[in-house]
């Protein structure tokens, strides 16, 4: 054979192996979990790079690979009225937005396939269960936690409240966010299950009191923001920001909205058993009073402090330009609410994620002629 022959047939057998190997190496990848480490600031601030990924519901198989969830809890609102249009019920419409946010929006949208689940109680309809699972959500319904008599419950609004811990017992995953309904991700938040603060560790037994009979769980993980705090504070950098914070009261208690935790029955059986121990806490917070109980800082399962840019409580817009990923406040609040805490700019944000939602969804739910033919072309 010509030696320009049998170098050019070298080549070809070169290329063609060199080709195999990519494929099997792409096929390997697809099939397993690899969270990106979101943790530097280009990845938090940076595009959504994933440019094959499209916005449409993940499947249910995609679901079951990832090891964290988003989850939120829905619970029918405490009037049991029935609305014309479900959207006027604004916890389920602003847990829509949420999860417009956390799975649809190019900007703020998972980049790992980290599912968006939604707990409801029996009372939610099946038509908002539908309309959830329909934007992507996966929705699983609970049985309700029942209180015990010495529980009273002064505000109806916090009913069904106590059934949001069941959050605790969903261990097909390993660590969950747990946000209320009025928090606006307004960042990318993948990275926040990577935060130093989101590690499993034992209880701490020595720090048990000694008439605290309630069997601690062999490992836990809780972490979030202080409750503590004001508007007034200056968020540019982690140390300007804890400065400005320490004329505020509560800095050692944690905000229940917005939580990391590493769901267990060892964690779910602690919970009820406090809920049961009469006076061990006040009621006037149901849940987040439970929960600052069982995590007090002096307790042997203190919780953690996560970077404090994931999420502000009580938020102003200088928050927002500082790189904040999340605000936790009621943006939809009537006009002169917003006014008097000066949250105009910030309500502008939540009121841009509900439009872009609504015309998302409209999309989906009556696509154009020119839509169909592309949704049909792709498969």
């Amino acid at each position: 054979m010509p030696v320009n022959v049998r170098f050019l047939s070298y080549i070809l057998l070169t290329v063609i192996a060199l080709t195999t190997i990519a494929k099997v190496a792409h096929i390997q990848a697809t099939k397993s979990y690899q969270p990106i480490d979101l943790l530097s600031k280009s990845a938090h601030n940076g595009p959504h790079t994933n440019a094959t990924r499209t916005s449409s519901p993940a499947k249910q198989d995609e679901v079951a690979q990832s090891p964290f969830a988003f989850v939120a809890f829905l619970a029918d609102n405490w009037q049991h009225r029935e609305f014309e249009d479900d959207n006027e019920d604004i916890y389920f419409y602003s847990t829509r937005v949420m999860g417009y946010q956390l799975m649809h929006n190019p900007e703020t949208r998972s980049n790992n396939s980290i599912p968006f689940v939604v707990l409801t109680t029996k009372g939610v309809s099946k038509r908002k269960r539908a309309r959830l699972r329909k934007d992507g959500a996966v929705v699983i319904v609970v049985d309700d936690v029942l209180v015990p008599d010495w529980f009273s419950i002064g505000n109806p609004f916090w009913l069904d409240v106590m059934t949001k811990l069941r959050v605790f017992q969903q261990t097909q995953y390993e660590k969950i966010l747990l946000l209320d309904a009025d928090v606006l991700p307004v960042r990318r938040l993948d990275g926040v299950f990577q935060d130093p603060a989101t590690e499993i560790v034992a209880p701490l037994h020595d720090k048990k009191r000694e008439d605290d009979e309630i069997p601690l769980p062999p490992t836990y993980m809780f972490a979030g923001m202080t409750n503590g705090g004001g508007r007034e504070h200056d968020s540019e950098t982690e140390e300007k920001y804890y400065a400005s914070m320490a004329k505020y009261n509560e800095l050692e208690q944690v905000n229940a909205g917005f939580l990391l935790a590493a769901p267990s029955q060892g964690i779910y059986d602690y919970y009820t058993s406090v809920l049961h121990e009469e006076g061990r806490f006040d009621p006037a917070q149901p849940e987040q009073n439970l929960l600052i109980e069982a995590h007090r800082i002096d307790g042997p399962m203190p919780w953690k402090s996560i970077r404090y840019d994931w999420v502000i409580n009580s938020p102003n817009f200088q928050d927002y330009e500082h790189g904040v990923h999340a605000v936790h406040e009621k943006l939809w609040r009537g006009e002169h609410r917003i006014e008097e805490f000066g949250l105009k700019d910030l309500a502008a944000l939540w009121d841009k994620a509900r439009g872009a939602m609504e015309g998302y969804y409209r999309a989906l739910d009556d696509p154009s002629p020119t839509t169909q033919r592309i949704q049909a072309d792709s498969g």
